[in-house]
Formats: structure tokens, C-alpha cells, sequence
């Protein structure tokens, strides 16, 4: 099928997606493409001239699933009433494509104010446990997902250092060593730094998490509130995700402020925070190549 083709077809989808969920007559919809998304198509829906819905699609192929457990994520983070998500419209199976429609959120401008906001509300986030009948905290999801297009296990387990090796850093290190990235040297490193974790990671409670906390998975909106949008979700250690927003950008240094002054840092946070780095960086590594690999040897070299 030719791209023209392709691409007609899938807008001809979107249209039929927007229709089911309108409940209203419209005279008619636009279709504008987002720039930056990382699935197969990022779009604002105009209706009758009003910016109204963002859709997602993905190619069911790729990453099977990927939008449903996202769209299971947003509605989770939304059930718990700390902070906003956009709204989940509709999620819907077309052929191939995948597709997962929210309410449009028009952008502001963060200030001070904006991210006092965000770190207290994370923070709030963060309280939140899975506790099991018997007490037990528990590390992991309902649901496995996706960090980028990287699957995720979520397997439950009661014991913050093995979900950690188990569910995250295993299987990304068994990748990179098929890939070639990491030889022996590493994964003996790595085996030194897993019997350091229960002296590092002295907190035992989970924590609900949004799982891919980076700069461009947050929103400031109109109205000068933050908003989650592209979550991983899991219940994990908190250093998780307060690590992940020191990447690729970092956030504002009033952030750290608000959530340290709602539950303070541990001492050895910034040990904590590399730790937690490794996971992310070893996913970028797997997906996009060797930058990303000297951040990862520093790392592993220290501990």
C-alpha cells in the first residue's frame, strides 16, 4: 500500500473512532499530527473548530497492547485522585492499528507555584501502597506494560531487591549482552552491586509509581497544574521514579524542594538514584544504541 494510501486509511480509522465517542451532532473534524510522539502516530482531533481529542495509534504488531496498558495506567493514576490525568475517551482495536483516545489538554507555562504542586502531589502519589491481606508489601502490577517500547514485567513479589534484579535489570542486562553492549566484566559488576542492595535500600514499603517519570511525560496545563500523561505504571521503590526525573533534562530544582519537604530523602538518596538510573539507561541502550553505555559502566564501576 502506498504511504498516501496508508495514511488515508488510517485518518479514515481515527474519524470512525472520534464518531463512536462524540455525543453530539458535529459539522466537522480535523485531524493535525502532534510531532515528537513515539508510536506510529501522535494527532490532535479538532472539532467544529475546538481542540477536543488526542489520539494515539499503534501498529498492533509492534508492541502488542501497548496503548491498552497504557490507557489501564492513566485510569489507575486518575482512580487515586492525587494528581490529573489526561481523561481515557476511548481504546479501540481497528484492523492493525491500535488506538487510544484522551481529552486534548491545552498547555501553560510552569512557574514556582506549578512545581511546589507537583512535588508535593508526587509525593502523595508515592504514599500510596499495595498491601497484600496479610500485611505484606507488594512489588509490581496488576498488569505487565511497556517502558517506551521496551515490555515490562510487573510479576508481583514481596521483596523490593528481587523484584528489582528480577523484574528490571535482568532482562534488560541479558539483552544488552545478546546485543553485545555488556560483556563479562559487567555482569560481574552488576553481581557485586545486587549483593549491596538490602544496605542501600533500606525501605521496605512499595510505593505506586507512573513508572517513565521523565521531562516529556508531564504537562503544565492552562491552568497551571500539572498533569501525567505516558505512565509505566507499577508499585515499586519511590527512588524509581524521583531518579528517572534527573534524566534527560531533570526537572526544576523547586520539585525536589516540595517533595523532600512532604517525605524527606533518605540520606543516601543520590545512591539510591544511580542505582535506579540503571534501569532506564539499560533500556535506552537496548533500544537506541551505545551513548548510552558509558553512563551505565560509571555507574556499575562505582558500586
Amino acid at each position: 500500500m502506498k504511504v498516501e494510501d496508508s495514511n488515508n486509511v488510517l485518518k479514515s480509522h481515527i474519524e470512525s473512532v472520534v464518531s463512536d465517542v462524540l455525543d453530539r451532532s458535529f459539522s466537522s473534524i480535523q485531524i493535525n499530527l502532534v510531532p515528537g510522539g513515539s508510536r506510529d502516530g501522535t494527532f490532535q482531533i479538532v472539532v467544529d473548530r475546538i481542540p477536543m481529542l488526542f489520539c494515539k495509534v499503534n501498529v498492533g504488531d509492534k508492541c502488542p497492547g501497548i496503548l491498552q496498558k497504557e490507557s489501564i495506567g492513566l485510569n489507575y493514576l486518575a482512580r487515586q485522585g492525587k494528581i490529573r490525568t489526561p481523561q481515557v475517551i476511548s481504546y479501540k482495536i481497528i484492523g492493525p492499528f491500535e488506538f487510544l483516545l484522551t481529552e486534548w489538554i491545552n498547555c501553560g507555562v510552569s512557574s514556582k507555584a506549578f512545581w511546589e504542586y507537583f512535588g508535593t502531589q508526587l509525593a502523595a502519589i508515592h504514599q500510596l501502597a499495595w498491601v497484600d491481606d496479610l500485611g505484606r508489601n507488594c512489588f509490581g502490577f496488576e498488569e505487565d506494560n511497556y517502558l517506551g517500547r521496551m515490555f515490562q514485567s510487573n510479576r508481583p513479589c514481596f521483596d523490593w531487591h528481587e523484584f528489582f534484579i528480577s523484574r528490571r535489570i535482568e532482562p534488560q542486562l541479558k539483552i544488552a549482552r545478546n546485543n553485545g553492549f555488556l560483556g563479562q566484566w559487567a555482569a560481574n559488576r552488576f553481581d557485586k552491586l545486587f549483593n549491596r542492595l538490602s544496605e542501600i535500600f533500606d525501605e521496605s514499603r512499595s510505593s505506586l509509581l507512573h513508572g517513565d517519570l521523565w521531562n516529556g511525560n508531564y504537562m503544565c496545563s492552562a491552568e497551571k497544574t500539572p498533569v501525567l500523561i505516558d505512565p509505566a505504571v507499577y508499585f515499586g521503590h519511590r527512588s524509581m521514579d524521583i531518579a528517572m526525573t534527573t534524566l534527560f533534562g531533570g526537572f526544576d530544582s523547586v520539585f525536589y524542594d516540595a517533595y523532600s519537604n512532604s517525605w524527606p530523602f533518605p540520606e543516601n538518596y543520590r545512591e539510591q538514584w544511580d542505582i535506579c538510573n540503571l534501569y532506564p539507561l539499560l533500556v535506552h541502550l537496548n533500544l537506541f544504541g551505545k551513548s548510552y553505555l558509558e553512563s551505565i559502566l560509571r555507574t556499575i564501576r562505582r558500586f
